[in-house]
């Protein structure tokens, strides 16, 4: 490790409303994608004129700074400040400041003139600014003297990579392969790259293969750093053989290596279903893949498809892979296996001196001493380090003794070596914690055992620090307590000489994960060092100490956790002899025999005991320091008496216990944290004193069915996720009271709650909130919902009355939405946030849009039937515009459900590219084809120029478009393309918008009364709706007979008059008969009851009338006035339909319609449309059956 390590490689200095979302978020993504880490404050940071701490730090544990500055740069007293604090830790560190001028010039920033300069002149008349102006002016004209990029008049794109590309050098030199800490290295590297060969533009795997302590990690770290620049994408695994031994752990391997190289989450439930993403997400993509320290063929088969590389990845990928095991490397066809070296003695007299002196070299008198170290570490690198360390601030005769304690026992056992490091410890808590982190809590969350070793008096907050620094122990990016192998199993050795031959006087006994992975990790020993080694104790001391009731004072942790479940037979209590136990795991073990008479060490610490067998715990278990009660699936009823203070408690999960029926009084945990009671399902009664909970963070009642009510008020400070999930009777939540601002998640989903306290609005900090199939919420949504809201999951909830049904909106940063129909809806467009498609379109960067619908909408000039369209990319509605991008549509067609496989979702539905040329490389993989009912549906897919740039020269006319599919269950109907320029792109808007004007105007006024009528099962049951809509049709009457007037005249100019101007006239004239028959039946509504027979008559007549009106539109005026033509049609084919679908039903005659609509003289191609507007517009269920085929 570097005595400089930076949090992040790259910290980016922006103004937000100019580039968050353009500039700034495309280097920002190609730096990530490049492996840099990239510091980027959240948009809700930046708030008020003072840095925040957070972004200080930031700023100080960045190896470089990229400052943006753009138009309003300098209007932001908040990134002046930042500006300053920027260039103090260049001062003062060697933090690297590169300036990026953002469509201003250098000189209006070095020089503040222009929109600069009237910046700084407005923050001076500002009082509070007087004494930072000119700090600010410094700033500015010192940051814009250094070397940078100016992107104006230039490929935005070319200029990221350029930027991309220098960080990448500075990086390179800012960890020299000849840095002190990593001695040696330079030659390994060289002998890596010779192995690895870049110049082949094949798919290559090698093998880092040696015994643990070499340095392997880090050498595959520095080749990582070295070669990353020439892939598309990179990323390390880390600790494979650890991560894949948790519960799903190869399945999360697989989410983390997805996301790493597409930038995408995605949720894998298989490992089978990983594999498949990752090979048809990375095949045609040049990657670099390093997995660390891999010990079964399992692994590398599910990341990188092993022998299948070359049908995973692109050409030119490599992969790496770090291991004890030769046979493993053998096994999967690695090309070239390396064997690291051990260091030579001169490298690691260098290292050690490095360690124990801070310097190359070792003073005279210590000279002798440590060649003497370096002869017995023999070359091992993390040996060199643990001494180097634990030597380091002592005396000669200490070095002394130190080695004569070494020679005791000449054989060249590691161990005793490490040990060494332990046996420095001064303190005895910190040899206990690396102990019970050695045996127990390697890989457990910091903060969690952190609290388990504050509540044993061992001061975790120093004791942690020295274990550290010791090189005994590590805290990885995700707060997890880690150390090496060997130091672990150097621990448990020493847990073992504590009593060789009586397992009970040993301070710790455990049967879990770590001994069933010893085995393995012996491995890596030859045989006679495996002979020698031999610790069948790990197999079955635990399980020994309790069958044979041979516990003692001296045991301090048991965890019993068996890989299989077990019945153990019991003839005494087993804990009555151990008072001393502070950790107790049980899992996968059934007691019988004496169970009843069962005692707990008042010491305990940590209970975790699945499936416990009692009722309730030992009257005599008093637990005032225990910090974690883990007892799912158990038969507890009771915990204990109220009398009981458990002071210390954070944790307390009774998951699953079908007994227990009411909570304790919480009062008497007032430190609980996480409060979990999922699966309870006779649990009703929760203790009122939960609302004063100040320290918890997660309460989670999911699947608590009979829990009816909650507190009226609740005031959770520390609260972040509130899970009520299948609680059916629970009708209401509390009220929010006081602040709960940390408040982000609440789960409601299958609850009966009625509706949402209003106080909901003063949760600051809420993200989600799921109301999904809470089919009794009867009101609206509070009008005034949290700002901070991002996500509502609003699916069956069919009572809602404000909020689209069967939908869930995922609100972006800038305010626009992403909607997710669950089931059909009308008006589709007014459904999607235009904003988000017009900024998604104007930022170049693509999007998919998919929803329930049947056709492709009007505005694309480009459609066909079948799975394939053309276009001309010289689209002559664009003019001579360049155009942006492209909007593809699909229609598709889902066709049966296969839910009983779900590795269907993976199968390829994609897009392919043609010019008369020949194809185009890389298809548009669609990946939104999931979730999906039986139904039809459109795909809106936006691509932007760029996509395409260098794939299609000045001599590509014509563009095609071709969709395929590997899935059974659903079918292309229809594909659309439309070409977007800067013209095109505000057209398509307007064209929306028109689409939704006068044309529409009358049709959405026979909509309402389409509606109305569907509801009721009678005609007579809607008279007063019907009423309403033919008064407001009235008024809508008089601007359709102006348009139509104005339409004759059009006509008559055109045509001279004649035929066709005498048939608009005529069809004038039947819209005044309309009006009186308007008139009348509006007149006969008093008495509605009386006449319901004649409102049908009167439905019947019109739009018999309708029909042949509408009918004649067409024959006549479908040449000169094709739009005149639609709109009759529509207000037709409304009136019509309305006739014969108004009592609702779904049963329709298809051939009695036909006949009845021949006879009132409609044409086969109106009756047609009619179904078009009644069935596919407003999705009747008649298009589920099978009595229409179109």
């Amino acid at each position: 490790m570097s005595s400089l390590v930076w949090e992040h490689d790259v910290f980016l200095s922006f103004r937000g409303e100019d580039t968050r979302h353009n500039f700034t978020d495309h280097l920002y993504h190609t730096l990530i994608r490049k492996g840099i880490r990239t510091f980027r404050d959240a948009e809700e940071l930046q708030k008020g004129n003072s840095v925040l701490p957070k972004l200080i730090e930031a700023i100080q544990q960045s190896r470089i700074a990229v400052i943006i500055f753009s138009t309003n740069y300098a209007s932001s007293s908040w990134c002046l400040n930042e500006l300053v604090h920027i260039l103090e830790c260049q001062r003062v560190s060697r933090l690297e400041v590169f300036p990026v001028f953002y469509h201003v010039e250098p000189s209006q920033v070095r020089k503040q003139t222009g929109v600069y300069g009237e910046a700084l002149s407005a923050h001076e008349k500002d009082v509070n600014n007087n004494d930072k102006v000119d700090i600010w002016r410094n700033a500015l004209t010192q940051v814009a003297n250094l070397s940078g990029w100016d992107v104006k008049n230039r490929s935005e794109a070319e200029a990221i990579e350029e930027i991309a590309k220098k960080i990448l050098n500075v990086l390179k030199d800012t960890f020299p392969t000849a840095n002190n800490d990593l001695i040696g290295m330079d030659s390994r590297i060289e002998k890596v790259e010779s192995c690895l060969d870049l110049s082949l533009d094949v798919v290559r795997t090698i093998g880092i293969w040696g015994m643990g302590g070499l340095g392997k990690t880090t050498l595959a770290q520095e080749v990582f750093k070295k070669i990353r620049e020439n892939f598309d994408a990179c990323a390390f695994v880390a600790n494979v053989r650890e991560k894949s031994g948790n519960v799903n752990g190869l399945v999360d391997l697989q989410k983390s290596l997805y996301k790493s190289l597409l930038h995408s989450d995605v949720d894998i439930h298989t490992v089978d279903m990983g594999k498949n993403l990752l090979r048809k997400g990375l095949r045609s993509k040049k990657v670099l893949i390093i997995l660390d320290d891999v010990h079964k063929v399992k692994q590398m088969e599910a990341l990188t498809g092993s022998s299948e590389q070359n049908q995973w990845l692109g050409l030119g990928s490599r992969v790496i892979i770090t291991t004890r095991d030769e046979q493993l490397l053998k096994s999967c066809q690695a090309h070239k296996i390396y064997e690291v070296e051990k260091l030579t003695d001169a490298e690691a007299s260098q290292l050690l001196c490095q360690k124990a002196f801070k310097k190359n070299n070792a003073p005279s008198d210590y000279l002798k001493l440590s060649n003497n170290f370096v002869k017995y570490a023999g070359g091992l690198p993390l040996a060199l380090e643990v001494l180097g360390s634990y030597l380091c601030g002592k005396e000669v005769n200490q070095w002394s003794a130190a080695l004569a304690r070494l020679y005791e026992n000449p054989e060249p056992d590691i161990f005793r070596v490490l040990q060494l490091s332990y046996d420095g410890l001064d303190n005895p808590t910190e040899k206990d914690m690396f102990l019970d982190i050695a045996c127990f809590f390697r890989g457990e969350d910091q903060d969690r055992v952190m609290k388990i070793f504050t509540s044993c008096d061992f001061f975790p907050e120093i004791g942690i620090i020295d274990l550290i620094n010791k090189s005994l122990i590590r805290i990885d990016e995700g707060k997890k307590l880690w150390m090496h192998d060997l130091l672990q199993q150097m621990a448990w050795q020493i847990v073992h000489q504590e009593s060789p031959k009586t397992p009970g006087k040993r301070s710790r006994l455990w049967l879990n994960e770590n001994a069933h992975e010893y085995k393995c990790r012996r491995s890596c020993l030859d045989e006679e060092e495996s002979s020698k080694r031999r610790r069948l104790w790990l197999d079955k001391d635990a399980l020994a100490v309790l069958l044979h009731n041979a516990g003692t004072e001296h045991v301090e942790g048991l965890f019993l956790s068996l890989q299989e479940k077990e019945k153990i037979h019991l003839n005494a209590d087993p804990f009555y002899k151990m008072p001393n136990l502070r950790l107790l795991k049980i899992y996968n073990v059934n007691f019988s025999g004496c169970i009843e008479q069962i005692s707990l060490s008042q010491n305990l610490r940590l209970l975790e005991w699945h499936e416990f067998p009692l009722h309730s715990l030992p009257s005599s278990f008093k637990p005032n320091l225990l910090v974690e009660l883990k007892m799912p699936n158990s038969r507890i009823k009771q915990l204990w008496s109220e009398t009981v203070s458990p002071d210390w408690l954070s944790l307390m999960d009774l998951s699953n216990c079908q007994y227990l029926t009411r909570t304790p009084d919480f009062s008497t945990v007032p430190k609980l944290e996480r409060l979990i009671l999922k699966g309870c399902k006779r649990l009703s009664e929760v203790h009122p004193t939960i609302g004063g909970l100040q320290h918890l963070v997660l309460l989670n009642l999911k699947g608590c069915e009979s829990v009816e009510s909650l507190p009226f008020s609740i005031s959770l400070k520390s609260l972040k996720t509130l899970v009520l999930s299948g609680c059916l009777k629970l009708k209401g939540i509390p009220e929010i009271t006081g602040n709960m601002e940390n408040l982000s998640e609440i789960h409601l989903d299958g609850t009966a709650i009625s509706e949402l306290p209003i106080s909901i609005q003063h949760l600051s900090g809420l993200i989600l909130l799921n109301l999904r199939g809470c089919k009794k919420v009867v009101q609206s949504l509070p009008k005034f919902l949290p700002g901070s809201l991002k996500f509502i999951d609003a699916r069956d909830c069919p009572m809602l009355t404000n909020f689209p049904k069967n939908c869930a909106i995922w609100t972006s940063e800038n305010g626009g939405s992403f909607i997710d129909f669950g089931n059909s809806v009308k008006n589709v467009e007014d459904r999607i946030n235009l904003k988000y498609i017009e900024d998604r379109i104007y930022q170049e960067e693509p999007f998919e849009i998919h929803f329930r619908h049947t056709r492709i909408p009007d505005w694309c000039g480009h459609s066909m039937r079948g799975s394939s369209v053309t276009i001309p990319l010289s689209d002559p509605e664009d003019g001579n515009s360049t155009w942006m991008g492209c909007v593809l549509f699909v229609v598709f067609e889902i066709r049966y459900n296969r839910n009983f496989d779900k590795s269907w979702e993976l199968k390829d539905t994609s897009c392919h590219f043609h010019t008369h040329e020949g194809p185009l490389r890389n298809p548009l993989v669609f990946r939104n084809f999931r979730k999906f009912g039986i139904g039809t549906y459109v795909l809106c897919c936006y691509m932007p120029q760029r996509q395409f740039s260098g794939k299609l020269n000045k001599a590509s006319h014509l563009l095609r478009a071709s969709v395929s599919t590997e899935r059974s269950d659903l079918k292309v109907k229809g594909c659309g393309i439309q070409l977007i320029s800067q013209q095109g792109a505000a057209m398509a808007v307007a064209r929306r918008v028109a689409a939704a004007g006068r044309v529409a105007a009358a049709v959405d006024d026979f909509k309402l009364l389409r509606i109305a009528v569907a509801a009721a099962p009678r005609v007579a049951a809607v008279v007063d709706d019907f009423a309403a809509a033919l008064a407001h049709f009235a008024a809508t009457r008089r601007a359709v007979v102006d348009d139509f007037a104005d339409f004759a005249a059009a006509a008559a100019a055109t045509a001279g008059g004649g035929g066709r101007a005498a048939a608009l006239d005529d069809f004038a004239a039947a819209l005044a008969d309309f009006a009186a028959d308007f008139a009348v039946v509006d007149a006969n509504f008093a008495a509605a009851d009386a006449h319901a027979a004649a409102l049908a008559h009167f439905a019947a007549d019109f739009a018999a009338v309708a029909a042949r009106a509408a009918t004649a539109a067409l024959d006549d005026f479908k040449g000169l006035l094709p739009r005149a033509a639609v709109v009759t049609a529509r207000r037709a084919a409304v009136a019509a339909a309305e006739y014969y679908f108004q009592d609702g039903s779904d049963d329709i005659d298809v051939a009695e319609f036909y006949h009845n609509g021949i006879q009132l003289g409609v044409n086969h191609t109106l009756i047609s449309y009619i179904f078009f507007v009644n069935f596919i517009m407003w999705d009747h269920p008649i298009l589920n059956s099978d009595k229409v085929d179109f």
